[in-house]
């Protein structure tokens, strides 16, 4: 019996040292599976206690004993954790080493009873934990198999004990018996290489699948602009190689210092409203992002680290939650832009190999996510102010131009706000409180209760757009621009300073005012600078006060190519000398015989000239023109009088041209005369004065035009070579029967005379004003009621029968006062 058992005893030690052998070859192919290091070693624990067992029941104890209790306790131990590190559970040193004693306790009990005890507890523990341990994490049928091989062996280890004891199952322990249980041995050594196999096989298959992950993402990605795409690709990839996984993405809010939910993705999605945020402090999450490292999550249910949200959705969705968690950094450098839950939906351990793909795949998702925060912030600064962070001109117009593409029918309504004395601010309180305010404006006029949505947009300096979508009416537009500016208007609370601003506002709508935006911002700019200039502070566009529209663009252009051309020509408006009746100059007026429109009125077109450098090629022109016809003239004795603009003066080179013209035409001394309105002094007074005298220096005489209706001042008439004023027309019109004209031509008339200075009055159109000036002694006059302004040939004949006539008159006047004596 007992030579029997010990060649059992032996046969089963060698199967099993050579399991144990195989499980240590296999921890070291691969030192990241633990289990079997433990599982070797307790199995190799477990069969020492099989070779040593005593044949007999001791009557004390002994060293083989002792070595049979201690080698049992290991064993056991052993198993035990190699068991729970299979399994991902995690058993702490105090546990083990409780449970260690415990057995050791309970051993020695059985043993001292009973040895066929000891080796029943010995084999009954080898065979649950064996079954136990495959048991808990198989995959497919050769997992199975070897699950029941390895139960089949711990079943044959317990019934070779039993028979060790019981006479009428020693024919259980003949050679058959060993044979058999051998061969179960060896082939479950051989499931046990199998299964080895297979495990290697999905790891490597996992590993691939994570590199085409990684590589797939790092396509996709770089070909992306927003981050929902980003987002929403990196999702459809993740599930794409796990179809039973569910992925969540987090973007990191540093100021809030939680993780907000940007998409998710998978079987569980429909889980994602109820865990929309995760605070950092207290999370696994959390703990990712200050690590920069990926995390592992076994049980959600039961792992402290997982924050209460995520604890209490484990607790309330136990199958779908269950399996691994995988929490990815997403990072870019050292810079952590949010997370990645990545839910398996099975339970699966993760090589370092796996961890350093996952952390990949996250760097390559925080790179995308990197590429384009700085992308759109690219795109922010282009298109917003830096100061108030409101959109600048290039975004204005694209909002614009696309509402227009989208709401073709809906129209716009522009309101162009321009700050009343906002450098004052500047000037007095510093650029800083200046700033402040400027920031304050745009919250503002987000506030403001508009029809349709409204766009709030800082062209630069003091100016602020308001952009409806919505085209309204004037009279709409102008209340919804009265609301605007009284929001502006209330007091500002800067640097405990209490401030209040005012503004000008200009509106422009489409299609009534132009078609886009640009067209839009040129008309609300005219009506804002309309209403600078009068008491009305908000102004809707009219065209009436419209000085360049497209219309008059467009002239302006062909007006330039005109210049030198049959289609510009002088007509000429005679001056009388009052005193002898004689045509004694003429005035030489610019008009434009255009092919299409026919004659255009000086008026609607000097004006656009004077804003441009035009307009000094124009009257450069004129003037050749002028001098040429007054040498034609010569016999005639006629000054030519021609206007200047405030422009020429202020450019060098027309003054140096100018001055070339007349030195070069060899014109006689006071043939020439410049005729200039006053605001021409008003800057650069002392530059214009030294150009005036030069030019007077060549013969020519210099006229104040409009004299009265300007700056009128002294100080010019008395320092500056001035030889003639002009009374403006406004006074001599109705000179007749209003009493107040006729003290200011009686004032300018005095002046004059006290200075030396000739008058010539203007815009005479009636006969009684015609000889009260006579009366009053004015030197001159000008207007309908003298001659029409004329092309020179009809003015040449009508000049010389004027002459006959004054000659005639002078005669008639001479004889009156030889009667008269």
């Amino acid at each position: 019996m007992s030579e029997t058992l010990f060649s059992g005893q032996t046969i089963l030690l060698a199967n099993s040292l050579l399991v144990s052998l195989l499980l240590f070859a296999l921890w070291i192919s691969d030192r990241e599976q633990r289990h079997n290091l433990y599982w070797g070693g307790g199995l190799f624990a477990m069969f020492v206690v099989l070779a040593t067992l005593p044949t007999e029941p001791p009557d004390t104890l002994s060293a083989g004993i002792a070595l049979c209790v201690i080698a049992s306790a290991v064993a056991c131990t052993l198993l035990v954790q190699g068991t729970a590190t299979f399994a991902n559970k995690s058993l702490s040193a105090r546990w083990l080493i409780a449970s260690g004693l415990a057995l050791i306790l309970l051993f020695v009990i059985l043993a001292l009873s009973s040895y066929q005890g000891g080796i029943l507890l010995a084999t009954a523990v080898a065979a649950a934990f064996w079954f136990t341990a495959w048991t808990l994490r198989t995959y497919g049928f050769v997992e199975k198999i070897a699950a029941a091989l390895f139960f089949i062996r711990g079943f044959m280890l317990v019934l070779a004990a039993l028979t060790a004891e019981f006479s009428f199952t020693e024919r259980f322990l003949n050679l058959s018996f060993i044979s058999a249980n051998q061969i179960v041995a060896m082939a479950s050594a051989l499931a046990l290489l199998m299964v080895a196999f297979l495990a290697n096989q999905r790891e490597l298959e996992r590993s691939r699948r994570l590199l085409r992950q990684g590589n797939l993402m790092a396509q996709r990605l770089g070909q992306l602009s927003d981050t929902a795409s980003v987002v929403r690709e990196s999702v459809k990839i993740l599930l794409e190689e796990e179809p039973l996984s569910t992925a969540w993405i987090y973007r990191l809010d540093e100021k809030s210092q939680k993780l907000w939910m940007l998409d998710s993705g998978g079987r569980l999605a429909y889980l994602s409203r109820e865990n929309t945020e995760i605070p950092l402090e207290g999370s696994v999450s959390g703990k990712a992002v200050h690590t920069g490292r990926v995390q592992l999550i076994d049980d959600l249910a039961s792992d402290a680290r997982v924050n209460r949200t995520a604890r209490k959705l484990a607790h309330t969705h136990p199958k779908e939650l269950a399996g691994t968690n995988i929490i990815i950094p997403l990072m870019s450098g050292d810079r952590v832009y949010g997370t990645c839950s990545y839910h398996l939906g099975l339970q699966r351990t993760l090589n370092q190999a796996d961890f350093e793909a996952f952390e990949a795949i996250g760097q390559i998702i925080g790179l995308a996510l990197a590429s384009v925060d700085n992308l759109e912030e690219m795109t922010f600064r282009a298109n917003h102010d830096s100061l108030t962070q409101l959109p600048n001109r290039a975004a204005l117009h694209e909002a614009f131009r696309q509402h227009a593409k989208e709401n073709p029918a809906h129209g716009a309504t522009m309101f162009l706000l321009d700050l009343d004395k906002f450098k004052d601010v500047n000037d007095t309180l510093g650029h800083h409180v200046g700033d402040q305010l400027l920031k304050e404006i745009g919250p503002r006029l987000a506030q403001v209760a508009a029809p349709s949505k409204l766009m709030a947009a800082r062209l630069g300096g003091d100016e602020f757009v308001c952009l409806l979508f919505k085209s309204l009416e004037r009279a709409q537009a102008t209340q919804l621009g009265r609301e605007i500016l009284e929001a502006v208007r209330a007091r500002f609370s800067v640097d405990d300073l209490s401030l209040s601003i005012d503004g000008s506002i200009g509106i422009s709508a489409a299609p009534r005012d132009g078609e886009d935006s640009h067209e839009l911002l040129r008309c609300a700019d005219v009506a804002m600078y309309q209403a600078k200039t009068t008491t009305t502070p908000v102004v809707a566009y009219n065209q009436s006060f419209d000085p360049h529209s497209r219309e008059r663009l467009a002239l302006m252009s062909e007006l330039k190519a005109s210049i030198g051309s049959e289609q510009l020509i002088l007509h000429y408006q005679p001056k009388v000398h009052l005193a002898s009746n004689r045509v004694s100059g003429v005035e030489a007026l610019l008009r434009w015989k255009h092919p299409v429109h026919g004659m255009i009125s000086p008026g609607t077109f000097i004006p656009m000239a004077e804003v441009s450098p035009m307009i000094n090629e124009l009257s450069l022109w004129v003037m050749e023109q002028a001098i040429a016809q007054a040498k034609l003239w010569s016999d005639l004795d006629l000054s030519v009088a021609i206007n200047v603009s405030m422009r020429n003066l202020a450019e060098d080179t027309w003054y140096e041209r100018a001055i070339g013209l007349i030195r070069e035409s060899g014109i006689p001394a006071g043939k020439l005369e410049l005729e200039l309105t006053e605001s021409v002094f008003m800057h650069a007074p002392d530059e214009v004065g030294r150009k005036l005298n030069a030019i007077a220096a060549t013969g020519v005489r210099i006229a104040i035009d409009d004299f009265g209706t300007g700056y009128s001042s002294l100080n010019y008439l008395r320092k500056l070579p001035i030889h003639v004023v002009k009374i403006d027309k406004s006074f001599v019109m109705q000179l007749h029967e209003n009493k107040a004209d006729r003290q200011i031509v009686e004032t300018i008339l005095s002046l004059a005379e006290a200075m030396k200075l000739e008058v010539i009055a203007e815009g005479v159109e009636q006969e009684e004003s015609l000889q009260l000036l006579r009366e009053l002694g004015c030197d001159y006059v000008q207007g309908f009621h003298v001659g029409h302004p004329t092309e020179p040939t009809k003015l040449t004949t009508w000049i010389k029968e004027r002459q006959w006539e004054a000659k005639a008159y002078g005669n008639q006047m001479n004889e009156a006062g030889a009667g008269g004596s």
